[in-house]
Parts: structure tokens; sequence; C-alpha cells
């Protein structure tokens, strides 16, 4: 029979093991609350970068934002389409906003351009399932769409929605 002295060593290291695993996620954790913090303020309000095929935004997009913009300063006295964030999900935001859960669910690189989803589950008050959909281009990931899927929100099919209203 095992000594408690082996039993306890064995219980010390099976700890430190988890102790280990516990940081090491708790690092990726507060990488992926920085790069949200990061992307939101580099990003901006409509800096939402939509691109295809080598091009960093498809003109296509880009007059889609702009004639959203456009429609919004019609009527100031309404809400418009940007003014929530979409990186938060709402208009307002927690002081401490994270995300878990961060999986890749698609990754193709057959053809051009190499396109991604990523699921993550941010919480911003509640918890939202999230897909970032990204393209390849110019040498970086960059950011296609966003869903929130609790409420099925695309943002690029809610703008041509709001267009056609």
């Amino acid at each position: 029979m095992k000594s408690l002295k082996d039993e306890l060593e064995k219980l010390e290291a099976e700890r430190e093991g988890v102790s280990n695993e516990l940081t090491k996620l708790s690092d990726s954790l507060t990488e992926i609350e920085t790069t949200l913090t990061n992307l939101r303020e580099q990003d901006g309000q409509l800096q939402l970068q939509l691109s295809r095929e080598g091009n960093s935004v498809k003109t296509e997009e880009l007059q889609r934002v702009k004639a959203v913009i456009e429609k919004d300063n019609q009527k100031p006295e309404e809400m418009g389409f940007f003014d929530a964030d979409y990186w938060v999900m709402g208009q307002d935001f927690s002081k401490k906003i994270y995300a878990t859960d961060l999986t890749l669910e698609r990754l193709l690189m057959d053809d051009t351009p190499w396109e991604a989803a990523v699921t993550l589950k941010l919480h911003n008050f509640r918890e939202i399932p999230v897909r970032v959909n990204l393209i390849y281009d110019g040498g970086e990931w960059k950011v296609d769409d966003l869903t929130d899927l609790s409420n099925d929100l695309d943002w690029k099919k809610s703008m041509k929605e709001y267009l056609a209203e």
C-alpha cells in the first residue's frame, strides 16, 4: 500500500498541474480581453474592416456603410443604425468585458482570400454568443462580419435590411 506521504505528494503534483492549466487559461482570457479592447478602440464606430479579394474594404460594402450614415443623418432625432457598439453588442458596456469559449469553427485556406469563423461568448452585463467572420487580406486577418448568435443579428445583413426600410 502507498503511504500517506506518497498520496499527498501525488495530490500536490496534480494540484500544481491544475494550477498551471488555470494560469494558462487565465492568460488566454486576458489576451482575448486585450484583443477585444484594442479592436474596439482601433475600429471606432464605423471602421469595420469589410474585405474581400485583396481590397482593404470592398467598394460595395463601403458604399453600404456610407448609405447607412446618410440615412441616419436624415433623422438625427432617431436612434441610428450605428448607435450600438458592435464590439460590445450594445450601447453600454460594463467595466469588465471579457470573452470565453473562443473556438475556431471554420478555416478555409484553399482559395483566396482565406476565411475563418471564430465563435466566442462575450460577457458584457450578460453572456452573448458571437461569431466573428474573418478574411485574410493584405497580410493580416480582418473582420468581415459579426453575428450576435443569441438574436441572429448579422451586421452586414442588418445593414442591407435597414437600407431597404
